[in-house]
């Protein structure tokens, strides 16, 4: 099964409350999507991790 690469821009910052927040967006362009915390967004990392694992098409690579 070959890798497939995906490049994510992920944003961090500490809000007023004192919580980091995130945001990611493909570099390819698409929606930010916007997470309240490090869990939040550790688990969108890896549930898309996961899609992208089971997604993969038998049919393309070498002929």
């Amino acid at each position: 099964m070959r890798s497939r690469a995906i490049a994510l821009i992920i944003r961090m910052w500490q809000g007023p409350d004192g919580v980091v927040k995130a945001s990611v967006r493909p570099s390819q362009g698409g929606p930010t999507r916007y997470f309240p915390n490090l869990e939040a967004l550790k688990n969108y990392l890896e549930q898309a991790q996961e899609q992208i694992e089971t997604a993969t098409d038998p049919t393309k690579g070498l002929r």
